[in-house]
């Protein structure tokens, strides 16, 4: 019951009184890695990113094989500007877990991020290897291929991803200036 009103606490912006309730059922289930999850994503809420981290280590502890506990860590140290830890974290789930896209594109966008292209592609290849229809693994990595200028990649996953989801306006939008920088201006 604690954390039933503490995430109603937290869904109308009391978040003290949330963080109360899920203090009182992490005393009342030291052993559940679900009441630990739950706090840390408070702690997430209020960027309290440490603790976060902390709550969700203590999951793990708690339940090693749940795999969706290791990644809200992952994306608790990449929010914390630690992003070495949680690509570990990545690599470690990817080798568990092989066929699971969104692993992929998640550790992609860490690398991305440090400006390592090589690898992003690579793990942005794998996430549309995996799942072909998967218009976001299309623009996520037709984006790093405009990062490092390689326009003409990035025209063919912009439209990829624009056949996949016709409607977006945004995927025309991108491919649009793509086609700005190739000088293709009847495209």
């Amino acid at each position: 019951p604690w954390i039933r009103r503490a995430r109603w606490y937290a869904n109308r912006g009391d978040l003290e009184k949330a963080m109360a309730d899920f203090d009182k059922a992490v005393a009342l289930a030291p052993d559940d890695p679900r009441v630990w999850r739950a706090r840390g994503e408070l702690h997430e809420k209020l960027d309290q990113w440490d603790k976060a981290i902390a709550d969700y280590g203590r999951a793990i502890q708690l339940e090693p094989e749940e795999w969706p506990f290791w990644k809200t860590r992952a994306e608790s140290f990449a929010q914390s500007q630690q992003p070495e830890k949680a690509l570990a974290i990545y690599s470690k789930l990817i080798e568990v877990k092989p066929d699971e896209p969104q692993l992929w594109k998640a550790r992609a966008d860490l690398h991305a991020r440090a400006h390592r292209w090589d690898e992003a592609i690579r793990d942005h290849s794998q996430a549309v290897r995996l799942r072909p229809d998967d218009a976001e693994a299309w623009r996520q990595r037709a984006g790093v291929y405009q990062d490092c200028r390689q326009w003409d990649k990035a025209a063919a996953d912009f439209r990829k991803a624009s056949e996949l989801r016709p409607q977006d306006r945004r995927l025309r939008k991108d491919l649009a200036e793509v086609y700005c920088q190739l000088k293709q201006w009847d495209a």
